[in-house]
């Protein structure tokens, strides 16, 4: 994957087992003990473990036990075996290791920075008098790459709640080292109480932090310890219709706490349904136990399938798309139950199963989509090589249409697609392809270089660079854009992770957006040419914008109309008079509020339906009414809609006083004059409006309900 900032150094697989690396591991097998106590010593600069070992001094060999000798086994399995897998887990459990919620990120970062290097020390400083120089010298590289990517950060960050029980101890292990490879860091937080009270009184706090992604395994492991029995040989002839009873109460008891998250947070939740895994650490014992236990797990995992879809289908469609399910069956078919119950490690604490590293490889593409894809706009691609195999002006090309297929469903979704290739637009055509002309609204084809044509897409879409990406199959040109634009993200055509990772992120957007982006944006094409067109043979701006014939529609916000509203608000800058952001939630307590009006106003014109493009909240106070949000879309500046709507305010205040607050920020300079270009006084920290309303812009149709 191509980035076009700085990377964090990746973790370089180490070729499988060699003479030396044997000889370490066996020398680490030796001096297991010997070189945990001294990890011991250096765990003390992290103050939550020097409270820890204080309180354990009856007993260190334990501790030591319990807490510090897994990481000299997680090198010697990866050394003896050349399994990247411990490698990762060593990662993950030191950083689980290193982390303190009480530290500030700067001292956080020291601490870690300093143990990782003082652990080094003690494992070179034990070995160093028994192994030769060789073997040394080889472990000394391994410990300098676990350690580079442990001092690594990414350049992102997302705070990440889990709502798990030991599942996530095995997911952050396997997750943690390829997420700072792809630029990312986690500040996680946890619900794992299995009283489901006490669990959602843990939501409701952790609530009051940002959230970028919750994820919820109410299925998984133990978490439900009802649940949970189904998995225990002694309950295989238990009844059909008790283990329907048993699966419906565990069910019931996980609605009222998907209930409360989809209430409390407002990003992306993903839920797993439930492959009832049996971990099990000898191979004999877990068939025994898969078999003896299949019909009473097969029963539960189809109910609770069948009960998730449903569900997750039901809420979106109640409130919308924030609710995703991650199917534990996907990896059951594709390996088997017998392979994803195998452990990598078993100790009281540490037990990762293969089933986490398959779960965590998910939540890798997941993650990846949430920081760096979610929120773009623009896909800007290339042709040859990239959408089709071969080049189309030197023979017959084979289409791609599966990765066609990708891009038209980003399109469907709402994100707007762009050509820029090094091409003759001669020989460019769409014949047997998945997408037409018409999907794309610019094409930069020639033989200039793709910067020129970038720089043209710019200037005709107007939008931000943070919010493109760049799919070419060659390193040259991505590089050459990520130099010339490192805002822009860019990914390669050939890493077939690309197109996964985009079809993962069209599966996450909006099935039904307000509007087809692409269509908004070949309507402004034809509406600014209509305008200049006019301007030489119009009298004044008044007879062509009549001409335009725009009509405005001015009503109150239903449900349905809540994400759109959220959304208008959030993504506002320009015109966002109190510099407003909210939440779903927020949003449906307004209209659910007898005392708060919320207007949403629909444009259209003579080339189409602009959708919705204002959204203001009115609230009646004792002393008249108040304005706390008013945005306005930035695609219909100009045409004297915020006036409209601001003389429907005036009419339903019905003389009473209009207060209207104002938070100036670096982006809403165009409305700045706002309030007193409609006839507001400033007072106190607001503006208020003591009259009557005036007319309407004369070339706009206004209709209310």
């Amino acid at each position: 994957m191509s980035h076009t900032s700085p990377e964090p150094a990746e973790l370089i697989p180490t070729p499988p087992p060699c003479p030396d690396s044997l000889a370490c591991a066996a020398a680490l097998q030796t001096n297991r003990n010997r070189i945990a106590r001294a990890l011991l010593d250096n765990l003390r600069i992290v103050p939550r473990w020097a409270d820890e070992i204080h309180q354990n001094q009856h007993d260190l060999d334990g501790f030591i036990a319990r807490e510090l000798q897994v990481f000299v086994d997680y090198v010697h399995l990866y050394l003896k075996s050349g399994d990247d897998a411990y490698s990762h887990l060593y990662i993950g459990e030191k950083l689980k290791q290193v982390y303190d919620a009480r530290l500030q990120p700067g001292e956080a970062a020291r601490i870690r920075n300093q143990l990782i290097k003082l652990d080094a020390q003690a494992f070179l400083g034990v070995l160093g008098p028994a192994l030769p120089a060789a073997p040394l010298g080889y472990l000394e590289r391994h410990l300098d790459r676990l350690n580079s990517v442990l001092a690594a950060t990414g350049n992102k960050t997302l705070s990440i709640l889990f709502v798990q029980d030991c599942l996530y101890l095995d997911i952050l292990a396997f997750l943690t080292a390829p997420l700072l490879e792809d630029g990312i860091s986690l500040t996680p937080s946890y619900a794992t109480s299995k009283n489901p009270e006490e669990l959602r009184a843990q939501l409701r706090t952790l609530s009051k932090s940002k959230i970028d992604a919750v994820f919820f395994s109410p299925f998984t492991y133990e978490f439900s310890p009802e649940f949970a029995r189904l998995l225990r040989g002694r309950n295989s002839l238990t009844a059909p219709a008790r283990t329907k009873t048993t699966v419906e109460n565990a069910i019931a008891e996980t609605q009222k706490t998907l209930d409360l998250i989809c209430d409390l947070f407002d990003c992306h939740i993903f839920v797993h349904n439930a492959a009832m895994i049996i971990r099990e650490p000898s191979p004999i014992k877990r068939r025994a136990k898969n078999l003896v236990t299949m019909p009473v797990r097969r029963t539960a995992r189809n109910l609770v399938r069948a009960w998730l879809d449903g569900y997750v289908a039901q809420k979106n469609s109640d409130t919308f798309e924030h609710l995703f399910v991650i199917d534990e069956t996907e990896p059951l078919r594709r390996l088997g139950e017998h392979a994803l119950g195998a452990l990598f490690y078993s100790a009281q604490f540490q037990h990762p199963a293969a089933f986490g590293r398959e779960i965590a490889g998910r939540y890798r593409d997941l993650l990846f989509v949430e920081a760096f894809l979610i929120k773009r706009k623009l896909v800007v691609c290339d042709l040859d090589n990239t959408l089709w195999e071969g080049l189309i002006g030197e023979g017959s090309v084979r289409h791609y249409t599966d990765r066609q297929q990708i891009l038209r469903n980003l399109r469907q979704k709402g994100v707007v697609l762009a050509i820029n290739s090094k091409n003759d637009p001669a020989n460019v055509h769409w014949a047997g392809c998945a997408l037409s002309d018409d999907d794309f609204v610019c094409r930069e084809i020639s033989w200039e270089p793709k910067v020129n044509g970038m720089r043209r897409i710019q200037s005709v879409l107007n939008l931000k660079l943070k919010d493109y990406v760049f799919i070419d199959d060659r390193p040259d040109e991505r590089a050459l854009i990520g130099s010339a634009f490192p805002d822009i993200f860019t990914m390669d055509a050939a890493d077939p992770r690309t197109w996964r990772l985009l079809d993962l992120w069209a599966s996450l957007l909006e099935t039904h957006p307000e509007m087809d982006r692409t269509v908004l944006y070949r309507q402004r094409e034809e509406r600014l040419a209509f305008l200049q067109s006019e301007e030489g043979s119009a009298h004044d701006s008044e007879a062509m914008f009549k001409n335009l014939d725009l009509r405005l529609h001015i009503r109150r916000a239903t449900q349905p109309d809540l994400k759109r509203v959220v959304e208008l608000i959030n993504r506002t800058n320009q015109f966002n008079l109190g510099a407003t952001r909210t939440s779903f939630g927020e949003a449906a307590g307004w209209t659910a509020d007898p005392a708060a009006t919320l207007l949403v106003a629909r444009a259209t014109d003579r080339f189409g339906d602009m959708g919705m493009v204002c959204a203001t909240l009115v609230r009646d106070t004792e002393g008249g009414v108040e304005i706390p949000v008013f945005v306005l879309s930035c695609r219909v500046f100009g045409y004297g809609i915020e006036h409209a709507v601001m003389n429907h305010i005036k009419r339903l205040a019905q003389g009473r006083p209009i207060t209207g607050w104002y938070k100036e920020t670096p982006q809403n300079g165009p409305c700045k004059t706002f309030y007193l270009d409609n006839g507001f006084a400033p007072q106190d920290n607001a503006w208020v409006f003591h009259g009557a309303a005036v007319g309407n812009p004369a070339w706009l149709t206004v209709t209310t309900d």
